[in-house]
């Protein structure tokens, strides 16, 4: 019975809780499995049916989760939930956040193929659960009578992946340290420059010439040749080539670019005489 209905997963998180609630069971395959879980989250709640989904299997990424699998089914109970209650169990399973709500096709204990709502985890990196959680699944395939392997087998996927992956990501934590490290320290230097730069401090630039400068007007010295006007920090060798620039004048600053063929010391002369 099942080409009654649609087999595809078809996510609905913008779908409103009460056109859901008037149209489909949720099929529980988690800790919602555990009666006095589901029944303190959806106080409403009513039991319907078990069931399985087909080409699915059970997977942990941390928490449960379902991947598709056309070798695999995965077991599920059916349940009945109002309005309120999908708004409350929706909040729970992190819906856009954590958890994507779909609609998926469970074939129930009874060969009918019903369109329910569920909850599928976004990320489905496979990582172990903790013990508390996995606790709550058994107790919930003890609830509906289901065989708990398929639980335990999900289970030791997730901590075999885990371990082999632990190489992995203690390189990829180690490079966010460095990472981290390098550029806390490139934003020290950024800093230290920029503060030594606007003290006039950089006088001695270690780049190729044409690299600009930046001086106080006061601390400078005047030279010309060939009708260009060169300034250099007094006491030092570097002459720069005078760029105007009025802003910088009006505030104090004088500022150029290395020249590349330096005037010798002739070249300097008093500012009055300029």
């Amino acid at each position: 019975m099942t080409d009654a209905l649609p087999m595809t997963v078809l996510r609905v998180n913008h779908h409103n809780p009460q056109h859901i609630a008037q149209r489909y069971p949720y099929a529980g395959y988690g800790s919602n499995l555990w009666m006095a879980q589901i029944t303190e989250r959806c106080p409403k709640v009513e039991l319907l049916i078990a069931g399985k989904l087909l080409d699915h299997r059970l997977d942990f990424a941390k928490v449960a989760t379902i991947t598709h699998d056309k070798t695999s089914t995965v077991p599920v109970g059916i349940y009945q939930l109002t309005a309120n209650d999908i708004e409350r169990l929706d909040k729970h399973e992190g819906i856009g956040r954590s958890y994507d709500r779909v609609l998926i096709t469970a074939i129930t204990d009874d060969n009918r193929a019903l369109r329910c709502f569920s909850y599928i985890k976004r990320d489905p990196t496979l990582e172990p659960p903790s013990e508390k959680y996995f606790a709550k699944l058994l107790q919930g395939y003890r609830d509906w009578h289901f065989d708990d392997r398929r639980l335990r087998h999900a289970r030791q996927r997730a901590v075999d992946a885990w371990a082999a992956g632990a190489a992995e990501r203690e390189k990829a934590a180690t490079t966010r340290v460095i990472d981290a490290v390098e550029n806390v320290r490139q934003k020290y230097l950024a800093k230290s420059a920029s503060v030594a730069w606007a003290q006039g401090e950089m006088f001695e630039p270690v780049n190729e010439p044409g690299e600009s400068a930046c001086f106080p007007a006061r601390e400078v010295e005047w030279g010309k040749r060939d009708g260009e006007e060169y300034f250099r920090k007094r006491g030092h060798r570097t002459w720069y080539k005078y760029v105007r620039n009025a802003d910088e004048e009006r505030e104090g600053w004088v500022s150029g670019e290395r020249a590349r063929n330096l005037p010798g010391a002739g070249a300097y002369k008093p500012r009055d005489k300029r």
